[in-house]
């Protein structure tokens, strides 16, 4: 049975970790965002949301805004991630998201290690371990599923159309802006 780090840890944790890994500006300011939103919920609701049970009732209490968010995840209408029920055909369907920007490269010799279960002492002895991530609760590194058609070409393709982008630039904040204020008028 594998675990997904919102069952193992609170948001606040969560959030707190991806601060440390995020390099990108616009990542950033969006956790910084959600940060945010979580301590308004905090201070509203009187929630322990480091508790690792608080993503479990979380929809519970959340807003309409946020639900609308988990609907598009779970429907794969949110860019930039995608929503696993589960990793196996017959395995939990306790769910799990692709960062789809989070990219990486696992060296070959790495992936073949990961694939047959590689110890985090392992890792060490090999002079490895800064490629790969081990949590406190798993010292222990192993493919959590399989991943069987369609699903993989779904995948494949939303990876694919994220960064399909060839010459396009952003639109200028500025008239993202001032855009929303004329259509809130």
């Amino acid at each position: 049975m594998s675990y997904s780090v919102v069952e193992t840890e609170g948001l606040s944790s969560v959030c707190e970790k991806l601060s440390q890994t995020l390099t990108k500006s616009k990542d950033l300011k969006q956790l910084n965002k959600l940060k945010a939103q979580i301590q308004t919920i905090k201070t509203i609701t009187n929630y322990d949301f480091d508790s690792p049970s608080a993503t479990t009732t979380l929809t519970e209490i959340a807003t309409p805004q946020i639900k609308d968010v988990l609907k598009r995840l779970f429907n794969h209408n949110l860019q930039g991630y995608y929503f696993l029920e589960k990793t196996e055909a017959t395995g939990d369907s306790t769910g799990y998201v692709l960062l789809l920007r989070e990219v990486r490269m696992i060296p070959d010799k790495l992936m073949k290690l990961v694939a047959q279960g590689l110890t985090q002492d392992e890792a060490k002895a090999m002079g490895i371990e800064h490629h790969i991530q081990f949590s406190e609760n798993w010292d222990m590194a192993y493919p959590i599923g399989k991943l069987v058609s369609p699903t993989i070409e779904h995948v494949m393709q939303t990876f694919a159309l994220l960064f399909s982008r060839i010459g396009v630039e952003d639109i200028n904040d500025q008239y993202i802006q001032h855009m929303l204020t004329k259509f809130s008028e």
